[in-house]
């Protein structure tokens, strides 16, 4: 059985891999590669090279690995300042497992370093729990009035109205006037954009309420809202954190389970309910805007009021969907 190679080695396999996704195709990414230094006159050890071309100049980075069990310091800085200009590198890049200590942040800034902290967030070496401010934008149909014309006898009861069933003229069913709303929002004939929007339901449509066929038409002013959710999410990733500005680098992130249903009902903790998400500290990272969905054969029974999404009408809201 192979005997497994120690944490450094392993740390600095994970770290060339990961630059090596990052890095352009074109890009020579090298690992454990021995450069000739100018000015020492020997050959010097770099974790990893990274040589490419802009135009017709060759550039070269180098990257030294430091898998210790506290931060960095200045003296492992500056010792790899030396070798930097030792072997005429354009640029030097450091990575940590455990970060680096405010005198080393100084002095890198100073002489134009890159510092980075690898994570893996499923390895328990190099993991770390990360999560980043999240915003959902719902938008949903708060409210409906209708329009009703030349019908003679119709229900008084607004949720009975919004049940009555319709046929055309050859006698086809149309179905229920929440239903074919809700249908036309699916379908996106109802804007999803705040603000009031008439809808045609239809032209000589007929039932037979009273016994008697009657022909007419209806037209529905929907009123259509947004609402603001903002809260954290965990996020899964292998790459780099950018010690300096905070910022993640990556090829793929994958974000947590978020369930907008839930957070809308306050059954998720650290999720609020906001009026104003220009006035968020911090922005949040990532904005996600959804849509309620009214899916066929979802509707409540009679006895509950079908309406709309809000105290008594939640449950004819079937799901969301993100954009």
């Amino acid at each position: 059985m192979t005997e497994e190679s120690p944490k450094w080695k392993r740390f600095e396999k994970k770290a060339f891999e990961i630059q090596k996704s990052l890095s352009a195709a074109s890009a020579d990414v090298k690992y454990h590669d021995s450069i000739y230094g100018g000015d020492s006159k020997r050959s010097r050890q770099i974790d990893i090279s990274i040589r490419s071309r802009i135009g017709s100049y060759p550039v070269l980075i180098v990257v030294e690995c430091k898998d210790h069990k506290t931060p960095v310091n200045v003296t492992h800085v500056e010792n790899f300042i030396q070798k930097i200009r030792d072997v005429r590198a354009n640029k030097g890049v450091m990575i940590s497992g455990k970060g680096f200590t405010k005198a080393a942040r100084n002095i890198a800034e100073q002489h134009d370093i890159d510092l980075r902290r690898l994570i893996d967030t499923e390895t328990v070496e190099w993991g770390d729990d990360v999560s980043v401010p999240f915003l959902l934008e719902r938008t949903y149909m708060a409210s409906c009035s209708l329009e009703v014309h030349d019908f003679i006898e119709l229900p008084l009861q607004h949720e009975k109205l919004l049940a009555l069933e319709l046929k055309t003229e050859s006698g086809e069913r149309v179905g229920a006037i929440q239903d074919i709303l809700h249908q036309k929002w699916d379908s996106h004939d109802v804007p999803h954009l705040p603000g009031t929007h008439r809808v045609v339901i239809g032209t000589k449509l007929y039932n037979d309420l009273t016994g008697v066929v009657q022909f007419g038409s209806i037209y529905a002013s929907v009123v259509v809202e947004q609402a603001y959710y903002s809260g954290w999410v965990p996020i899964h990733f292998e790459g780099f954190l950018n010690v300096k500005s905070g910022g993640i680098i990556t090829r793929q992130l994958l974000t947590g389970v978020i369930s907008p249903i839930a957070i809308e009902k306050g059954q998720i903790p650290g999720w609020k309910q906001i009026k104003d998400p220009s006035r968020l500290s911090p922005s949040p990272a990532f904005c996600v805007g959804y849509s309620d969905v009214y899916l066929p054969g979802n509707r409540p029974p009679e006895e509950v009021n079908p309406a709309w999404p809000g105290a008594s009408g939640e449950s004819n809201r079937s799901g969301g969907r993100c954009s």
